[in-house]
């Protein structure tokens, strides 16, 4: 293949750059004609994939994105911008078109995302957006054909058992039903998929919970083990996204991360108030990030955040004990646990309040807040094929049954993002 080809051909490159850094150098230039700073002195090694994407998600007309193209093809070829010579010309051309190629490749698969209409008008933004936040996680975390988030998981399968409150305050059918068939999915943060369950880096850990309640009617929820999130947006988490990707290892302190953090509170929160690694999957609360309205029979509407409680308590390891567990230790012990009994969680949607930001995920509500009992999942099984389980499953968190609704915008990217990753994973 081209890219192949291309790839191989840089690779004598005699300094080569992060991959982070040469695509942070790339979008730094904000899509104008003319050359990347600085890059007739520095040797770039990065996959060309990356640069397509960051310069595709720009929305900028073809004409622009051949002249971006050739601007990146000529960082590529580790050449002056004069490109005059036969030999060189020739060289920028063929890179050029790879990566117009990749442009076009990576427009069609957003648009082809099961989401609405993205030909023209709002639609088209909310596919360019989720499409720019899919590659600035691929930018962070590394692009290894796996999810590009909360990459390393295990799923399991088990039922939901609706408590009465929770038909007082949503219609929605899962409610109303004895039990409801549910799959579930615990995962460490990053997209790397081996990274190790004993470190920080993997906080905080996911949990997602599909409601299989019939009918092409599922619910599904997201959450992780973290009451907050780093950012108000999407547009904002991408770039705290690229300052991740900007500060790998190597980079001089301070880091572009270092300084961002150092104006963003919430992000630095965010980073360094993570709960220990946990004995289990089992034994630490998931939050949801989002807000939902909740409309009763009767239209009344209470907003929402979902929170999920361990039946087993809440249980972590001392920075020893969790050094000497290893890197892999977090699903042998839920397939031994769930062996031994259920896992069960119990579900509970926290109450807005006069005052309590809806929209922002960033903020969290205080504890002090009431919380409705909504039911209890009990997990009894491990899926037994990972692979071909993990390769199939994606969830839509947006995707809700009559009796919910999104009350946060980020929801939309969100839902937008998912099957973006879902098929680049394929």
């Amino acid at each position: 293949m081209l890219l192949r080809s291309i790839v191989r051909y840089i690779f004598h490159i005699h300094t080569a750059l992060s991959h982070a850094w040469a695509c942070a150098q790339i979008r730094g230039f904000r899509v104008k004609h003319r050359a990347i700073d600085n890059v007739q002195s520095r040797y770039l090694a990065v996959d060309l994939k990356y640069a397509a994407m960051l310069v595709a998600y720009r929305r900028r007309g073809q004409a622009e994105l051949i002249a971006i193209g050739r601007t990146v093809a000529q960082g590529f070829a580790c050449q002056p911008t004069d490109v005059s010579t036969p030999a060189e010309s020739g060289r920028v051309t063929i890179l050029e078109t790879a990566v117009a190629e990749e442009i076009s490749s990576i427009r069609s698969r957003a648009q082809s995302a099961p989401i609405a209409d993205s030909s023209s008008g709002p639609q088209a933004a909310l596919a360019d957006e989720a499409a720019a936040l899919v590659a600035d996680l691929h930018a962070a975390f590394g692009n290894h054909h796996a999810r590009a988030v909360h990459a390393k998981g295990v799923i399991l399968v088990g039922t939901f058992t609706p408590a009465d409150e929770a038909r007082t305050l949503s219609r929605a059918e899962l409610f109303s039903k004895p039990s409801v068939p549910v799959t579930v999915r615990f995962s460490n943060f990053t997209g790397i998929p081996d990274i190790p369950d004993n470190i920080g880096a993997a906080n905080p850990r996911g949990m997602a919970i599909k409601f299989n309640v019939g009918d092409s009617r599922d619910f599904d929820i997201v959450c992780h083990s973290f009451n907050g999130f780093p950012v108000s947006t999407a547009e904002e988490f991408g770039h705290f996204l690229e300052n991740i990707a900007m500060s790998g290892e190597g980079v001089p302190h301070p880091t572009p991360l270092d300084k961002y953090l150092a104006n963003h509170p919430v992000a630095q929160r965010f980073l360094t108030t993570q709960k220990p690694p946990p004995v289990s999957y089992a034994t630490t609360s998931y939050f949801g990030v989002n807000s939902f309205a909740f409309i009763s029979k009767s239209e009344a509407r209470t907003f929402v955040r979902f929170q999920f409680a361990p039946t087993a308590g809440e249980h972590y390891l001392d920075a020893s004990v969790a050094k000497s567990m290893g890197s892999n230790y977090l699903a042998p012990e839920i397939v031994k646990r769930v062996a031994e009994g259920p896992v069960r969680f119990d579900w509970y949607a926290q109450h807005a309040a006069e005052g309590d930001r809806i929209e922002d995920p960033s903020v969290s509500w205080p504890d002090t807040r009431v919380a409705t009992l909504l039911g209890t999942i009990s997990l009894q099984e491990v899926v037994r094929d990972q692979l071909i389980a993990d390769k199939a499953l994606h969830f839509m968190p947006a995707t809700l049954p009559p009796g919910v609704e999104a009350a946060d915008p980020m929801l939309a990217i969100r839902n937008a993002a998912y099957p973006i990753s879902y098929r680049q994973r394929q």
